[in-house]
Parts: structure tokens; C-alpha cells; sequence
């Protein structure tokens, strides 16, 4: 035990320095940031460990001065003062940086620096002028100005406390809470200090206030990135902005990986891992003086210091030269191929309200411009983010003032002989820019949510059109109307349309919503969307098929009932490079779906997609997308020149008399034409129909057929009655010794034969499938099974069986829709309809794999508990305790309109936020808040709620912990106020 010779208690002061040590030592070794903000901090943890050691070593020797030499007496209680207000004045330093403010205002500094400054020249002065301290005979004394210590000390805090709530609403949640808190820790500090003169105190809270600064902000860890051990996303945003704010260049080198998505979809992650590793290596060792970044998905950031000394095209030359290099001699598994562009300082400092723009223009899209041997940002490539800047400017104007527009493309039904139908388009004219091609909009209203709005707008303009007209005299049988995957996502998507259709008195029925092909991978989500619009009357098409990379199966299997191909298929068809298209038409008329064609531009491209059994078909030929009112009197043009031809259609018309209309509109003999073909294929297929029917009508209720056959004669050689019958004859008799074009149509006989032709090619059964419709007109499904053998004379011959699998398919495929929605249900609750905690911690594992990987995306957990629910059941019952749930969950969802909500408790429910709600999650949770300040007043629904987001943790439950805990707050408090 040291027996100290002051009466001071050292106990806090010396409990601090091993902590104080190992943080400097810790936050020397490690890679900090090269920004003031770091600089500040590392300066803090000097002067108080300065401070903190000379408090304790001053206190003593003062109680022995005369032991020692004046001057050393001096000078170790100045490394006391000094570092006290040189800590001060580092710690608000850290605040005006961490919260950016008054960076560049010169008179702020220098006001703001004047009571340090004042303090340390007092303090230096102090051996001359005793204005401090001094020592006299009976030893140490404090002097008449020595509580400027504390005006500078209180002064330093009040301020930083000022900006931290003047710049309030810039400051992320983390940095909020730390420079508020420590600030605060700072201020109690000094208080107590204050009342305990002889504890040294004022270090154990100082370590505090600087425990709190690393944990919050300054822990080296925070911005790298794990698996590189490269910067971070976060480090970039932090090193840009400081470098912005202090007017000093820089200049950018983005480096991308192009195939890196489907690298981790060949490979392993962990060999993807090594690729990253062995890539950051390269450089680090290429790059030696700049600052190396990883923002994660395969890219990574050159930070240049300075301006640049090299023409920057001979710097990316050299980038190819070294890369070509890497590649030579790089011996990994997996062959990264990068993409570069670099972004000059001289452009960054015309540019600099872009440059984040610019950055992630030059990460998405370096690969397509180095194929273009573009590897420097020019003039040409920055007007174009500036043009894209603008487009996202005018969504954001247009969708604040509701200025979308919604046009109309005729769609021309080839049964019906007419225009029966359109295809809602959104439009968007600019006052500054002028017209905005889709093309150029609605990729960028996808990125940034605007869609969801956009398409709300334009489905209510349509209900508005459809509201002042009657569809059914202009002949409008439906209307399309585009869905975005981002819509897809909003759980409440067929309330909100039908809630607008109903507001407008317009039929959901009329609506068939089209959803891309790149959705249907989202099998889950596109079939719960179908179920929903298809149970208010609205069907579902599949739009642009051929876009995407869909499984067939996938589409075969989902309750679509149109699909429309992509125009890019018809006009390669009509160029000679799409020659399947007849066959992919077939395939989806045989699963009972009806086509749609984009791009009809001609006459003939109209008449030979009508051939191939197109059933819809769309394009310039028809009409452009029009106006409402343009589309309108479209519509009834075309009725009136349909009229005038079933008119004349209907008497009877000399030749003579056609001379009297030879100035008819070429429009209108074009459907004079179309009309007389239509009447000839309907004779023809009418008389099929008929054939079909009488052969079909023998097929219903038959067991099995069964016949075999001579190959070489290609005559009956045996059959059963249910063949007989097929064949028209009344015994197996009359078949026997036939061929099959002595017993069936032309068409029918080449069928069949064809079908032998397979089965006698193949070493194994030949078995295939076939629709064939009833006597009533109904599909059914047949099997047909066809095997080549010899006989005892040594014959070759074929044996066949044919049966009716209607019934077993049936019972096949509603076993397999019983078993997904077994799956389903194991993932719903059955009291509100929303995923429940099975589902939950599906999406955890998902989520804990991601953050594995370092891919893991911005989310927020927010947990919800319902308030006075056994007070319900008690009082009211378990049936108004079950419509309270119900109630609160459709709270929850009508605010998380785009998360999914979980129920994983009785009365417990988690929302997990990503995208749109992500960045409005503190906006919800006081929308949740401030209806239970208006539920506690009229005794409504109080539903408790926290939220944490996502943190660079380990793990979901850490987020969900702190979730907990801001929710149980939150709960306690509201219980409190209602008891109150």
C-alpha cells in the first residue's frame, strides 16, 4: 500500500491511466482516419493522459516542493493546467467537426480559440505575473484569475452542446448520442469535482467522455471492412467530406469487379473472399501512397491525395500495363476481371456537388465504358450524370405536383377483328427539360421509391378516365395498366387500387395488371400479389417476356393468364434471327394462355403474327400512345368506320357502287380485308371445331385405348373396343387390316404417323401428353404410350395404349398446390394473415448469412407490443382479444406499407425494414408514437414500439436487442402516462 503524502484520493485518477494507455496505444497501432476529426481525438487522449499523470505527480511534490528546483516545480504543474485546457478545447474542436460546423468560417475559430488561448498564455506568464498559481513560503496557492480554468472549461462545453443542438437534425442517431452524452458526462464531471475538491475525479469522467467518442465514432474498427481489411463505405464518405469541406483536392479511382455476382454464384464465398484479399494486396502494392477503400459488391476506391502530377490517361494506362501484369501472374481460383475509371481533382473541383454521383457512376458503369476505351471521366460522361441529376430532380417535382400524365396504346384483339383494349403508359413533360422518355425516368424512379407514388398517380388518372366515359360504348374491354417490382412489394397494394377504383366507380375487373419477367423470381411475392388482385376481380399478364432469364416451368406454374412477348423478339423474328418464335407461341398456347405481340409496325407483321394464333397484338402500326382524349376519339373512329362496314357488309352491293367510295381512309379497307379473312378462318375453323367435337364427344369417360399396328404396312393389325370406337367402327373388326388414312382425316393420319416415326427412332417407350377437348367443350388430358416390337412371325410392329390422366393429373397437381400452401401456412399466422416467428427466424438466418459474407444490405428491426390485451381477454373475451390483434396488426402494416411484419408472440410483432422504410424508420416510429398519444386520450389502440438499425454487427439479435430494449422503454413509459 503507497502511503501518499497529499491529502488528495487518488483512487479514480489512477484507475483511468491503464485505460488511457492501452487506448493510445490501441488507437496508435491501428489505421485511424487522416481527418481532423481523428486528429482531435487523438489529441484529446494526449492532453488527459498528460493531465491525469501530472495531476497526480503535481499534488504530491507540492506538498514537498522545497525538495525540488523551482522551475521543475513549474513546469509539472503547468503539464497539468495545459493539458487540462488543451483537453477542453480538443473536445470541442471534436464536436465542431464531428457535427460540420463553422469548417470554413475563419472568426468562429479564432473567437472560439481565444479563451484557450488566453488560459495558456496566463498559465505560461503565470512564474512572472502569479496570476494562476504560485509558490510562496508555506507552499503552493492558488492565484486571483485561477478560475479562468473553469470559465474556459464551461465555456468549451456550453458551446459544444449549442452546435451538437443546433446542428441536431444533420447528426446520424450514433453521432447524437455521443457528442450530446459526452459533452453532458463532461459537465457532471466538473460539477462534482467542484464538490469534492480533494478526489481527483475530473480524469475518471474524462475516460468516460473518451470511451464514449471511441465507441460511438472513433474506433478504428467502425470503418474497415473485414475481409480486406480495407477502409470502409463509411471511412470514403468521412475522408471525402473532409477533404469537400477543407477545399483540398483529391482525386477517385473506381475499380470494379464485373462478374463478381456470378462469381459467388460459381464459386465458393470463401474463394471468393480470397479474390477480394488478393486483390486489395494488389492495390495496396500498386497504390502504395493513396487511401484504399471497399464498399462491398466487388468494389473498391483510390483515394488520390493532391493534385495529380500525371496526365491522368497515362496514369490508367499504367493501370491497364500493371493489371495486365496481375493478371499474368495471379494463380487464385477464381479469374476477377476488373473495370477502372479515375475521376481527376480538376473535375472533382468544377464538379463538386456531383462528385458522389460521379463515384457511383464510374462503380456501375466502368465495365461497359472500358469496352468503349473510356477509362477517364470527360466532359461528355459528367454532362451526362448532370442530365441524369436533372431527370431525378423533375420525378421528384412532378411527383410533389402530380404532373404525370397517363397516354393510351391501342391493343388490337385478332379474334374480335378490332381495337379492344389499351395499355397505360406514364408520361412525364418537364417545364425545363421538356419531354422525358420512360426509358430515361423509370429506371430512376425504380432506384430511388418514386415509383411507388408514380404508380398510384397514374392508376388513379386511368380510374379518373374510365369514370367520365362508358368503356363499353367505345368498345374498351380492358386496361393495362404496368406494375413495378417495387410496387410488387408493398403488401397492401390490391387494397390501395381497389380502394381508388372504388372511390372512382370503376370495376377492378377491367384492370389487367402487368408485372416484368425479371419479378418472377420473387415466386413468393408475385404469387401472393396474384391471389390478392385476382380475389378483387383483376388479372395478372406477364409483360416484355424474353427480358428476363425466367424458368418456363416457373411462368407455366403461376395463374397468368396473357403473356405479352418483348418487341425485340418480333423484329428479330422479322429479320430472320428469332425463328422459334411460332414454336414459343404454340408452347404457351398450349398451356392455355393467350399471346400478346409488341412491335407491330406493318401490315405484314400484323397479318403473319395473326396466322401464328397471336391473339393480341400492339405497336405503331395500330396507334402511337396517345392522350385520353386523343385515345377517345380513336376509339370511336374505329367504331364508326366497324358500323359503316357491317352496313354495307349486310346489302347487297353492285360493283358499281364501290366507285362511289373509292376515297375511303386506307384504315378502313385495311379492316375490310382483316374482316374477310377473319370470316374465312372462322368457316375453317368452325368445321375443324365440328370434326374435333364428334371425335372428342368417343374420348370422354374412356378407360384406355389400345391397338397395335404393322410398321412396314402401316395397317391395324388389333385394337380394343374403346379404339373401335375412337375410329368410328362398331368392332375391333372394322379397324383391323385399315391404315390410319382409311380411318381418319389427312391431318389426323400424318399426326398419328409422325407420332410412330418417334416412337420407332427410340430404343425406349415413346410417352407424350395431349389436350383433346371433350364433348362439352372441356380439356382433357391424355397419355399416350407407344412401343416398337417384334412378333412371332418376326414381324415389326408398334403397340399403343392411350388413356384419359385428367383425373390423376388433378389429384396430382392439387396435392402439389395443398403442399405449397401447407409450406405457406407454415410461414403465416392464422389469426392475422402475416408471417409468423417460423418465418422470422428464416429471414434472420438469411440475414445472419449476409452479414457472414460482408453483403449484408441497410435494415432496422422495430418491435411492436400490443398494450392491454389481457385486460381484453379478461374483460371483453378471447374473440374481441383476437379483433384487437387483428386491429393493432393492421396498424402496423397500413404503416409499413413495403417491410414485412411478423407476429412472434401473442401480442409481440417485428417489422424488418429495408429500402423505402429503412430510410423513413424514424418517421414511421413517430407516426406509431404519436397515434398512441392520440390512442391513450380516447382509450384506442396503444401499440408500445422500438426500433434499432443495423450497425456493422454480428449478428440479427444484437439489432433485435437493442430493439427490445428501446421497445420495453417506450412501453413502461406509456403505461405510466395512462396510470398518470
Amino acid at each position: 500500500m503507497i502511503n501518499w503524502i497529499s491529502p488528495f484520493n487518488y483512487d479514480f485518477a489512477l484507475a483511468t491511466i491503464p485505460i488511457q494507455i492501452i487506448l493510445l496505444v490501441f488507437y496508435g497501432v491501428r489505421r485511424n482516419l487522416p481527418i481532423r476529426q481523428s486528429t482531435c481525438f487523438w489529441l484529446v487522449m494526449v492532453a488527459n493522459l498528460v493531465m491525469t499523470s501530472a495531476d497526480i505527480i503535481s499534488c504530491e511534490m507540492n506538498e514537498i516542493w522545497t525538495a525540488f528546483p523551482l522551475w521543475i516545480m513549474y513546469a509539472i504543474n503547468h503539464a497539468y493546467f495545459l493539458g487540462f485546457i488543451i483537453r477542453g478545447w480538443a473536445l470541442f474542436a471534436y464536436t465542431a467537426e464531428s457535427a460540420h460546423s463553422h469548417r470554413n468560417n475563419y472568426i468562429f475559430r479564432i473567437v472560439t480559440a481565444i479563451p484557450a488561448a488566453t488560459a495558456c498564455f496566463l498559465i505560461l506568464s503565470t512564474p512572472w505575473t502569479a496570476t494562476i498559481y504560485t509558490f510562496t513560503e508555506d507552499g503552493y496557492h492558488n492565484c486571483f484569475l485561477y478560475k479562468i480554468i473553469y470559465f474556459s472549461t464551461y465555456f468549451y462545453l456550453i458551446i459544444s452542446l449549442i452546435l451538437v443542438i443546433y446542428n441536431w437534425l444533420k447528426l446520424s442517431r450514433r453521432m447524437k448520442a455521443g457528442l450530446f452524452s459526452f459533452n453532458v458526462v463532461l459537465l457532471f464531471g466538473i460539477l462534482i469535482r467542484k464538490q469534492f475538491y480533494h478526489m481527483l475525479v475530473t480524469s475518471y469522467f474524462s475516460i468516460i467522455a473518451i470511451l464514449i467518442i471511441f465507441l460511438t465514432s472513433e474506433n478504428p474498427d467502425l470503418y474497415r471492412e473485414s475481409r480486406t481489411r480495407l477502409m470502409n463505405k463509411n471511412a470514403l464518405d468521412r475522408i471525402g467530406l473532409d477533404y469537400w469541406e477543407n477545399k483540398r483536392p483529391f482525386s477517385i479511382m473506381t475499380i470494379s469487379i464485373h462478374n463478381y455476382e456470378a462469381s459467388k454464384s460459381v464459386y465458393s464465398i470463401n474463394k471468393v473472399n480470397d479474390g477480394l484479399r488478393a486483390v486489395a494486396s494488389w492495390l495496396i502494392k500498386t497504390y502504395p501512397k493513396a487511401y484504399h477503400f471497399y464498399t462491398r459488391n466487388g468494389n473498391f476506391v483510390i483515394f488520390m491525395k493532391g493534385r495529380l502530377q500525371t496526365d491522368p490517361r497515362m496514369i490508367m494506362e499504367d493501370w491497364k500495363e500493371q493489371y495486365d501484369i496481375q493478371q499474368r501472374f495471379y494463380y487464385g481460383d477464381i479469374p476477377l476481371k476488373l473495370s477502372a475509371m479515375l475521376l481527376p481533382d480538376y473535375l472533382i473541383l468544377n464538379n463538386e456537388l456531383l462528385t458522389g454521383d460521379l463515384a457511383r457512376y464510374g462503380i456501375a458503369n466502368a465495365y461497359n465504358e472500358n469496352r468503349r476505351g473510356n477509362y477517364v471521366f470527360s466532359d461528355k460522361l459528367i454532362e451526362g450524370v448532370k442530365k441524369q441529376k436533372a431527370v431525378e430532380r423533375a420525378i421528384k417535382n412532378a411527383v410533389s405536383d402530380n404532373r404525370f400524365e397517363v397516354y393510351f396504346q391501342p391493343i388490337y384483339g385478332t379474334k374480335e377483328g378490332r381495337v379492344c383494349g389499351a395499355e397505360a403508359l406514364a408520361r412525364l413533360k418537364d417545364p425545363v427539360i421538356g419531354d422525358i422518355p420512360p426509358l430515361d425516368f423509370i429506371p430512376i424512379a425504380e432506384k430511388n421509391g418514386d415509383i411507388m407514388e408514380i404508380g398510384r398517380q397514374i392508376f388513379e388518372k386511368v380510374c379518373i378516365f374510365l369514370e367520365r366515359i362508358d368503356p363499353s360504348e367505345l368498345g374498351i374491354d380492358f386496361i393495362n395498366v404496368n406494375l413495378s417490382p417495387t410496387q410488387c412489394m408493398n403488401h397492401n397494394l390490391s387494397g390501395e387500387f381497389s380502394d381508388i377504383a372504388a372511390k372512382h366507380n370503376v370495376p377492378m375487373d377491367i384492370f389487367d395488371f402487368e408485372i416484368t419477367e425479371s419479378m418472377v423470381d420473387d415466386y413468393e411475392m408475385i404469387q401472393m400479389q396474384i391471389a390478392e388482385l385476382q380475389a378483387v376481380g383483376a388479372e395478372l399478364s406477364l409483360d416484355d417476356f424474353g427480358t428476363g432469364a425466367s424458368n418456363l416451368t416457373s411462368l407455366m406454374n403461376l395463374p397468368i393468364h396473357v403473356v405479352k412477348v418483348d418487341m425485340t423478339f418480333t423484329e428479330s423474328y422479322f429479320a430472320g434471327k428469332a425463328d422459334f418464335l411460332p414454336d414459343l407461341m404454340r408452347l404457351f398456347r398450349y398451356a392455355n394462355m393467350e399471346v400478346v405481340v409488341e412491335g407491330i409496325e406493318t401490315a405484314q407483321m400484323k397479318k403473319k403474327m395473326a396466322e401464328m394464333g397471336c391473339d393480341y397484338e400492339q405497336g405503331f402500326y395500330f396507334s402511337r400512345p396517345i392522350p385520353p382524349d386523343d385515345f377517345v376519339k380513336f376509339m370511336e373512329d374505329e367504331i364508326d368506320l366497324l358500323h359503316e362496314w357491317n352496313v354495307e357488309d349486310s346489302s347487297d352491293i353492285e360493283e358499281t357502287q364501290f366507285d362511289d367510295i373509292s376515297d375511303r381512309s386506307e384504315k378502313y379497307f385495311k379492316l375490310q380485308e382483316e374482316n374477310e379473312r377473319l370470316k374465312k378462318e372462322a368457316d375453317a375453323n368452325r368445321k375443324i371445331a365440328e370434326l374435333k367435337e364428334s371425335v372428342s364427344a368417343l374420348l370422354t369417360n374412356m378407360p384406355a385405348m389400345t391397338f397395335s399396328k404393322d410398321v412396314v404396312t402401316r395397317k391395324y393389325l388389333a385394337c380394343n373396343q374403346a379404339f373401335a370406337d375412337y375410329a368410328h367402327k362398331e368392332t375391333p373388326d372394322g379397324v383391323v387390316g385399315l391404315t390410319d388414312f382409311e380411318i381418319f382425316d389427312w391431318d389426323t393420319a400424318m399426326h398419328f404417323i409422325e407420332d410412330d416415326k418417334k416412337a420407332l427412332s427410340m430404343d425406349k417407350p415413346y410417352i407424350f401428353y395431349e389436350n383433346v377437348p371433350d364433348a362439352t367443350g372441356h380439356q382433357r388430358r391424355f397419355q399416350t404410350t407407344k412401343l416398337k416390337f417384334t412378333d412371332d412371325t418376326g414381324r415389326q410392329c408398334l403397340l399403343g395404349l392411350c388413356q384419359d390422366v385428367t383425373d390423376a393429373m388433378r389429384i396430382k397437381n392439387e396435392y402439389t398446390e395443398r403442399l405449397a400452401k401447407v409450406q405457406s401456412q407454415a410461414h403465416i399466422d392464422a389469426l392475422t394473415g402475416v408471417k409468423n416467428k417460423n418465418a422470422y427466424q428464416d429471414e434472420e438466418r438469411k440475414l445472419d448469412n449476409l452479414i457472414m459474407s460482408g453483403e449484408c444490405p441497410e435494415f432496422a428491426v422495430t418491435i411492436f407490443d400490443v398494450n392491454d390485451l389481457k385486460k381484453i381477454n379478461d374483460t371483453k373475451g378471447h374473440k374481441a382479444g383476437d379483433d384487437y390483434i387483428r386491429n393493432a396488426c393492421s396498424i402496423i402494416c397500413r404503416e409499413f406499407k413495403f417491410s414485412p411484419v411478423y407476429r412472434i408472440g401473442g401480442d409481440e410483432f417485428v417489422v424488418i425494414s429495408k429500402g423505402e422504410d429503412y430510410k423513413n424508420i424514424t418517421e414511421l416510429v413517430n407516426i406509431i408514437r404519436k397515434r398512441n398519444e392520440e390512442a391513450l386520450g380516447d382509450g384506442g389502440i396503444v401499440i408500445a414500439c422500438g426500433t434499432s438499425s443495423y450497425e456493422n454487427d454480428d449478428s440479427v439479435a444484437s439489432v433485435f436487442t437493442r430493439a427490445d430494449k428501446n421497445m420495453y422503454e417506450n412501453k413502461n413509459d406509456l403505461k405510466k402516462r395512462r396510470t398518470d
